[in-house]
C-alpha cells in the first residue's frame, strides 16, 4: 500500500514539475520580456488553465487512489469470519486482528446468551413442575392427610430455590453492566468474613462442617455489600460441597503487594477438566448433587463477576477428594 501511495504522489509531482516547465519554455519561445510585461494577462491565463488541468488530473489519481485503498477494505469486511487470512497490507494486520478478535467474542457472546436462557428455561421449569404436581395432589384430594404437610413442605422448599434463582438472576443482570466506582469505600475483609461466618454458622451446623477465619484485619477498596456477597458464595459452596466433619477456613493476607482473601475446604474437590468451567453460569459439576443441597448454580458466577468489578483476580485450586481453595487477589489500597 505505502508503494503505491508513493508511486501516486511521485507521479503527482513530475506532472505538477513537467507542466511548469512547459508553460515556463511556452513563455519563453514565445514571448520577450517586454511582450510577458505587456500581456501579463495572457501569462495569467496560461497559469490558471494549468492549474485547473492539475486540479483534474489530481481529482482523477485521488479517486482512483481511495478507490485502490477502500476497495480491499470492503472485501475484508464481507467476510470477518476469515478476515485475517484476507489481509491486503501489512499495516491492516493489527485492524484485522481486532476485528477478528471482536467478530469470536461477538459469537461466544451470543452463544451464552442462548445457553444461560436455554439454563434459566429449564432451572425455572423444574420446580415449577413439582410445585403443580404437588398441588394437584393436594387439590383433587389424590394426597392422604399425613402427606399434606409433606408436599406442603415439598412446595416451599422448591418455592424458596424459586426465588433464590431468580435473585441469583437479577443480581447477576446488575453485575452484567460496569458500575461506577464512586460509591467504593474501604472495607474491612476480616471484619466483613467475621458477618458472613456469623450468618453462614447454622447452615454449617446442619451440614456438619466448620466454619473458621485466620488473618489479619486487611482493607480494600471496593462495595461493601458486593464484596459480603462474594464472601457468602465462597464459603456457601464450600460449605454445601463439603463431607460429614468437612471444615471450612476463609483467610486474609497479603502476598507481595496483593491483598488476598481465601475460602479453603476439604471437601469432595473438582476433577481438574472441569476447574475452568466452574465459574459459568448454570455450571455444575454434580448436578444432582447441587439440587439435593439447592444451589442454583450461579454462584461462582456471582464471584467472579463481583472479582471483575473489583478488578480483584481469580486462583482455583482443588483435588478430588482433597478439596477446594479459591483466593481473590485485590490489588492494595
Amino acid at each position: 500500500m505505502k508503494k503505491k501511495i508513493y508511486i501516486y504522489f511521485v507521479m503527482m509531482g513530475i506532472i505538477i514539475f513537467a507542466g511548469t516547465v512547459l508553460l515556463a519554455a511556452v513563455m519563453l519561445n514565445n514571448f520577450s520580456w517586454v511582450e510577458l510585461k505587456s500581456y501579463s494577462w495572457k501569462l495569467i491565463i496560461y497559469i490558471v488553465t494549468l492549474l485547473i488541468l492539475i486540479v483534474l488530473l489530481a481529482a482523477v489519481l485521488a479517486r482512483h487512489l481511495t478507490k485502490c485503498l477502500v476497495e480491499p477494505i470492503e472485501q475484508m469486511a464481507d467476510n470477518l469470519e476469515s478476515v485475517y487470512q484476507k489481509v491486503p497490507y501489512p499495516e491492516l494486520i493489527p485492524f484485522a486482528l481486532t476485528l477478528q478478535a471482536a467478530e469470536e467474542e461477538k459469537k461466544q457472546s451470543e452463544e451464552q446468551r442462548r445457553e444461560f436462557t436455554a439454563n434459566v428455561s429449564h432451572e425455572l421449569k423444574t420446580p415449577l413442575t413439582s410445585i403443580l404436581g404437588y398441588s394437584e395432589m393436594i387439590e383433587t384430594g389424590l394426597a392422604n392427610k399425613e402427606d399434606i404437610k409433606l408436599f406442603a413442605g415439598k412446595i416451599r422448599s422448591e418455592a424458596e430455590r424459586q426465588l433464590h434463582l431468580i435473585a441469583d438472576i437479577i443480581q447477576l443482570s446488575e453485575l452484567d453492566v460496569k458500575s461506577s466506582k464512586d460509591n467504593f469505600e474501604k472495607v474491612d475483609l476480616y471484619a466483613l468474613s467475621e458477618s458472613v461466618a456469623e450468618y453462614l454458622s447454622f447452615a454449617a451446623q446442619n451440614y456438619q462442617v466448620s466454619l473458621s477465619i485466620e488473618g489479619k484485619h486487611l482493607t480494600v477498596m471496593g462495595s461493601k455489600s458486593l464484596l459480603e456477597e462474594l464472601i457468602y458464595n465462597l464459603c456457601d459452596n464450600a460449605i454445601r460441597y463439603n463431607r460429614p466433619n468437612g471444615k471450612v477456613v476463609i483467610r486474609i493476607g497479603k502476598k507481595g503487594e496483593r491483598i488476598v482473601l481465601s475460602v479453603s475446604d476439604n471437601g469432595i474437590g473438582i476433577a481438574p477438566q472441569y476447574q475452568n468451567r466452574v465459574f459459568e453460569r448454570f455450571y455444575r459439576v454434580d448436578k444432582s448433587r447441587s439440587r439435593d443441597t439447592g444451589g442454583t448454580g450461579l454462584g461462582l458466577a456471582i464471584v467472579k463477576h463481583v472479582a471483575i468489578q473489583h478488578d480483584a483476580e481469580l486462583f482455583l485450586k482443588s483435588l478430588p477428594g482433597l478439596g477446594t481453595t479459591i483466593e481473590v487477589s485485590f490489588q492494595d489500597n
